[in-house]
Protein backbone atom coordinates (compact mmCIF):
# COMPACT_ATOMS: atom_id res chain seq x y z
CA UNK A 1 0.00 0.00 0.00
CA UNK A 2 0.90 3.65 -0.73
CA UNK A 3 -0.26 5.16 2.41
CA UNK A 4 1.52 5.95 6.10
CA UNK A 5 2.02 3.95 8.69
CA UNK A 6 1.43 4.84 12.61
CA UNK A 7 2.09 2.50 15.43
CA UNK A 8 0.46 3.74 18.38
CA UNK A 9 0.83 0.43 20.16
CA UNK A 10 2.87 -2.87 20.00
CA UNK A 11 5.46 -3.49 18.18
CA UNK A 12 5.62 -3.76 13.56
CA UNK A 13 8.61 -5.34 12.63
CA UNK A 14 9.18 -4.27 8.93
CA UNK A 15 11.41 -7.18 7.17
CA UNK A 16 10.04 -6.42 3.75
CA UNK A 17 9.52 -2.69 2.61
CA UNK A 18 6.68 0.37 3.03
CA UNK A 19 6.12 2.89 0.36
CA UNK A 20 4.73 5.65 2.44
CA UNK A 21 5.52 7.66 5.69
CA UNK A 22 5.90 6.05 9.21
CA UNK A 23 4.81 7.58 12.54
CA UNK A 24 5.81 5.98 15.56
CA UNK A 25 3.84 7.40 18.83
CA UNK A 26 4.04 4.18 21.65
CA UNK A 27 4.96 1.57 20.10
CA UNK A 28 7.95 -0.14 18.69
CA UNK A 29 9.31 0.50 14.85
CA UNK A 30 11.52 -2.65 13.98
CA UNK A 31 12.62 -5.01 11.53
CA UNK A 32 15.53 -5.81 8.73
CA UNK A 33 13.26 -4.12 5.99
CA UNK A 34 13.38 -0.28 4.23
CA UNK A 35 10.78 2.42 4.65
CA UNK A 36 10.23 4.46 1.79
CA UNK A 37 9.15 7.73 3.54
CA UNK A 38 10.10 9.87 6.48
CA UNK A 39 9.61 8.38 9.67
CA UNK A 40 8.64 10.31 12.81
CA UNK A 41 9.44 8.56 16.35
CA UNK A 42 8.34 10.04 19.12
CA UNK A 43 7.79 6.38 20.84
CA UNK A 44 10.84 3.28 20.37
CA UNK A 45 12.42 2.71 17.28
CA UNK A 46 14.97 -0.87 17.64
CA UNK A 47 16.36 -2.11 14.32
CA UNK A 48 16.44 -5.59 13.23
CA UNK A 49 14.60 -8.51 15.09
CA UNK A 50 17.78 -9.11 17.57
CA UNK A 51 20.72 -7.78 15.61
CA UNK A 52 19.76 -6.05 12.42
CA UNK A 53 19.40 -2.81 10.37
CA UNK A 54 16.37 -0.89 9.60
CA UNK A 55 17.05 1.25 6.25
CA UNK A 56 14.60 4.59 5.91
CA UNK A 57 15.15 6.15 2.42
CA UNK A 58 13.57 9.87 3.93
CA UNK A 59 14.42 11.74 6.87
CA UNK A 60 14.79 10.36 10.52
CA UNK A 61 12.87 12.97 12.95
CA UNK A 62 13.24 11.83 16.73
CA UNK A 63 12.25 13.47 19.42
CA UNK A 64 12.48 14.15 22.55
CA UNK A 65 10.10 11.91 24.08
CA UNK A 66 11.29 9.07 21.39
CA UNK A 67 14.17 6.25 22.03
CA UNK A 68 16.03 4.34 19.49
CA UNK A 69 16.81 0.93 20.84
CA UNK A 70 20.48 -0.88 19.99
CA UNK A 71 21.90 -3.60 20.79
CA UNK A 72 25.49 -4.40 20.11
CA UNK A 73 27.95 -7.13 20.52
CA UNK A 74 31.37 -8.29 20.91
CA UNK A 75 31.91 -9.63 17.55
CA UNK A 76 31.63 -5.93 16.28
CA UNK A 77 27.83 -6.12 14.90
CA UNK A 78 24.98 -4.14 16.48
CA UNK A 79 22.21 -2.51 15.67
CA UNK A 80 21.87 0.33 13.06
CA UNK A 81 19.85 2.55 11.50
CA UNK A 82 20.83 3.42 7.92
CA UNK A 83 18.97 6.50 6.60
CA UNK A 84 19.01 8.08 3.31
CA UNK A 85 17.72 11.83 4.38
CA UNK A 86 18.55 13.68 7.49
CA UNK A 87 18.76 12.25 10.63
CA UNK A 88 17.47 15.06 13.39
CA UNK A 89 18.16 13.47 16.82
CA UNK A 90 16.88 14.06 20.47
CA UNK A 91 15.13 11.90 23.42
CA UNK A 92 16.72 8.80 24.07
CA UNK A 93 19.79 6.56 23.47
CA UNK A 94 18.88 3.13 24.64
CA UNK A 95 22.14 0.78 24.94
CA UNK A 96 21.52 -3.04 25.36
CA UNK A 97 24.75 -5.25 25.65
CA UNK A 98 24.61 -9.00 24.27
CA UNK A 99 27.08 -11.52 24.92
CA UNK A 100 30.39 -11.25 27.02
CA UNK A 101 33.87 -10.32 25.59
CA UNK A 102 33.98 -6.93 25.19
CA UNK A 103 37.36 -4.93 25.02
CA UNK A 104 37.67 -1.19 26.16
CA UNK A 105 37.46 0.84 22.76
CA UNK A 106 35.52 -1.40 20.96
CA UNK A 107 33.22 0.62 18.46
CA UNK A 108 30.08 0.01 16.70
CA UNK A 109 28.58 2.56 14.09
CA UNK A 110 24.78 2.82 14.70
CA UNK A 111 23.41 4.98 12.60
CA UNK A 112 24.08 6.56 8.86
CA UNK A 113 22.39 9.29 7.38
CA UNK A 114 23.55 10.63 3.74
CA UNK A 115 21.79 13.84 4.29
CA UNK A 116 23.89 14.64 7.63
CA UNK A 117 22.99 14.11 11.15
CA UNK A 118 21.83 17.36 13.21
CA UNK A 119 21.30 17.19 17.06
CA UNK A 120 22.29 14.60 19.44
CA UNK A 121 20.55 12.69 21.59
CA UNK A 122 19.75 14.10 25.32
CA UNK A 123 19.88 10.82 27.54
CA UNK A 124 21.72 7.97 26.82
CA UNK A 125 20.72 4.67 28.96
CA UNK A 126 23.47 2.34 29.73
CA UNK A 127 22.92 1.18 33.05
CA UNK A 128 26.57 0.22 34.50
CA UNK A 129 28.96 0.69 31.40
CA UNK A 130 30.47 3.77 30.89
CA UNK A 131 29.83 4.46 26.56
CA UNK A 132 31.09 7.32 24.80
CA UNK A 133 28.78 8.61 21.76
CA UNK A 134 30.50 10.36 18.80
CA UNK A 135 28.69 12.12 16.34
CA UNK A 136 29.92 12.49 13.23
CA UNK A 137 28.61 15.17 10.09
CA UNK A 138 26.81 11.89 8.62
CA UNK A 139 27.57 9.36 11.58
CA UNK A 140 27.04 8.38 14.70
CA UNK A 141 29.30 5.74 16.64
CA UNK A 142 29.47 4.18 20.37
CA UNK A 143 32.46 3.43 22.16
CA UNK A 144 32.41 0.52 24.79
CA UNK A 145 34.59 2.08 27.67
CA UNK A 146 34.11 -0.86 30.46
CA UNK A 147 31.88 -1.26 33.42
CA UNK A 148 30.55 1.26 35.98
CA UNK A 149 28.89 -0.80 39.03
CA UNK A 150 30.28 1.55 41.80
CA UNK A 151 29.26 4.46 40.00
CA UNK A 152 25.37 2.99 39.95
CA UNK A 153 25.70 1.71 43.61
CA UNK A 154 23.76 3.95 46.06
CA UNK A 155 24.64 2.08 49.32
CA UNK A 156 27.81 0.62 51.19
CA UNK A 157 26.34 -2.84 50.51
CA UNK A 158 26.20 -2.13 46.45
CA UNK A 159 29.02 -0.36 46.31
CA UNK A 160 30.92 -3.36 47.71
CA UNK A 161 29.12 -5.48 44.55
CA UNK A 162 30.62 -2.54 42.75
CA UNK A 163 33.92 -2.85 43.22
CA UNK A 164 33.98 -6.50 42.41
CA UNK A 165 32.04 -6.48 39.43
CA UNK A 166 34.14 -3.91 38.28
CA UNK A 167 37.41 -5.76 39.16
CA UNK A 168 35.80 -8.53 37.17
CA UNK A 169 36.26 -6.57 33.87
CA UNK A 170 33.52 -7.56 31.41
CA UNK A 171 34.92 -10.49 29.98
CA UNK A 172 36.66 -11.90 33.47
CA UNK A 173 35.64 -14.75 35.58
CA UNK A 174 32.34 -13.17 36.52
CA UNK A 175 31.63 -12.30 33.18
CA UNK A 176 28.23 -14.27 33.00
CA UNK A 177 26.74 -12.74 36.14
CA UNK A 178 28.09 -9.71 34.40
CA UNK A 179 26.30 -9.68 31.05
CA UNK A 180 22.80 -10.87 32.42
CA UNK A 181 23.44 -7.24 35.41
CA UNK A 182 24.23 -5.52 32.13
CA UNK A 183 20.96 -6.26 30.30
CA UNK A 184 18.61 -4.89 33.01
CA UNK A 185 17.68 -1.65 31.48
CA UNK A 186 16.05 -0.37 34.93
CA UNK A 187 18.72 1.47 37.10
CA UNK A 188 16.74 0.57 40.32
CA UNK A 189 16.04 -3.72 39.34
CA UNK A 190 20.08 -3.21 38.59
CA UNK A 191 20.34 -1.95 42.23
CA UNK A 192 18.25 -4.69 43.48
CA UNK A 193 20.30 -7.46 41.80
CA UNK A 194 23.58 -6.08 43.28
CA UNK A 195 21.89 -6.27 46.44
CA UNK A 196 20.78 -9.63 46.33
CA UNK A 197 24.40 -10.56 45.34
CA UNK A 198 25.76 -8.94 48.48
CA UNK A 199 23.49 -11.00 50.63
CA UNK A 200 24.06 -14.24 48.93
CA UNK A 201 28.01 -13.59 49.24
CA UNK A 202 28.24 -12.38 53.00
CA UNK A 203 25.61 -14.49 54.63
CA UNK A 204 28.35 -17.12 55.62
CA UNK A 205 31.30 -14.44 56.27
CA UNK A 206 29.96 -11.81 58.83
CA UNK A 207 33.41 -11.33 60.12
CA UNK A 208 34.86 -9.90 56.82
CA UNK A 209 35.40 -6.14 56.40
CA UNK A 210 34.44 -5.96 52.48
CA UNK A 211 35.37 -2.53 52.41
CA UNK A 212 38.24 -2.20 49.27
CA UNK A 213 38.75 -5.85 50.11
CA UNK A 214 40.14 -8.05 47.80
CA UNK A 215 39.05 -10.92 50.07
CA UNK A 216 35.23 -10.11 49.08
CA UNK A 217 36.30 -10.55 45.70
CA UNK A 218 37.53 -14.07 46.39
CA UNK A 219 34.88 -14.71 48.09
CA UNK A 220 32.31 -13.69 45.42
CA UNK A 221 34.11 -15.97 42.71
CA UNK A 222 34.36 -19.09 44.79
CA UNK A 223 30.49 -18.78 46.38
CA UNK A 224 29.30 -17.72 42.41
CA UNK A 225 31.17 -20.26 40.21
CA UNK A 226 29.11 -23.61 41.04
CA UNK A 227 25.70 -22.04 40.45
CA UNK A 228 26.99 -19.09 37.88
CA UNK A 229 24.44 -20.64 35.01
CA UNK A 230 21.53 -20.59 37.39
CA UNK A 231 21.48 -17.07 38.71
CA UNK A 232 22.38 -15.76 35.64
CA UNK A 233 19.23 -17.34 33.77
CA UNK A 234 17.07 -15.70 36.89
CA UNK A 235 18.95 -12.56 36.16
CA UNK A 236 17.72 -12.51 32.21
CA UNK A 237 14.52 -14.04 33.18
CA UNK A 238 13.27 -11.30 35.50
CA UNK A 239 16.02 -8.09 34.59
CA UNK A 240 15.19 -8.10 30.73
CA UNK A 241 11.87 -6.49 31.22
CA UNK A 242 13.09 -4.23 34.35
CA UNK A 243 11.37 -5.92 37.30
CA UNK A 244 12.20 -6.09 40.27
CA UNK A 245 14.39 -8.66 41.71
CA UNK A 246 13.45 -8.70 45.15
CA UNK A 247 12.96 -12.05 46.85
CA UNK A 248 15.13 -14.42 47.67
CA UNK A 249 14.60 -16.95 44.61
CA UNK A 250 17.14 -15.28 42.42
CA UNK A 251 20.20 -16.51 44.26
CA UNK A 252 18.94 -19.68 45.86
CA UNK A 253 20.73 -22.76 46.62
CA UNK A 254 22.88 -24.22 49.21
CA UNK A 255 24.94 -22.33 51.83
CA UNK A 256 28.67 -22.15 51.22
CA UNK A 257 31.64 -23.68 53.32
CA UNK A 258 31.91 -21.56 56.63
CA UNK A 259 33.99 -18.35 56.04
CA UNK A 260 37.22 -17.69 57.83
CA UNK A 261 37.83 -16.80 61.42
CA UNK A 262 39.62 -13.48 60.08
CA UNK A 263 39.33 -11.52 57.36
CA UNK A 264 42.40 -10.56 54.92
CA UNK A 265 41.66 -6.80 53.99
CA UNK A 266 43.27 -5.12 51.44
CA UNK A 267 43.73 -1.50 51.11
CA UNK A 268 44.52 -0.83 47.85
CA UNK A 269 41.49 1.23 46.07
CA UNK A 270 39.31 -0.03 43.16
CA UNK A 271 37.40 2.15 41.42
CA UNK A 272 37.18 2.63 36.90
CA UNK A 273 38.44 4.99 35.52
CA UNK A 274 36.60 7.94 33.51
CA UNK A 275 38.56 9.52 30.84
CA UNK A 276 38.31 12.80 29.24
CA UNK A 277 36.67 12.97 26.11
CA UNK A 278 35.45 15.83 23.99
CA UNK A 279 32.57 13.56 22.75
CA UNK A 280 29.41 12.56 25.30
CA UNK A 281 30.39 9.56 27.79
CA UNK A 282 27.25 8.32 29.57
CA UNK A 283 26.50 5.77 32.77
CA UNK A 284 23.90 5.91 35.48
Amino acid sequence: YLGGTTILDGRLSINGSIAGDATVTGGILGGTGSIGGDVMNSGTVAPGNSIGTLTIAGNYTQTAAGVLEIEFAANGTSDKLVVGGIASLDGTLRLIPLGTGFATGMQWSILTAAGGVNGTFSTVSSPALRMEVMYEPQEVIIAFLGTDFLGLADTFNRQSVGRVLDLSGYAGSLSEIVDPLLRITSPSALREGMEQLYSETTSAYTDISLHNSRRFYDILSDRLDSRRSGIAAHLMKDGLTGNSLTGNTILSGPSGPAGPSSAEIYSKEVAPDHPKSSSSESGI
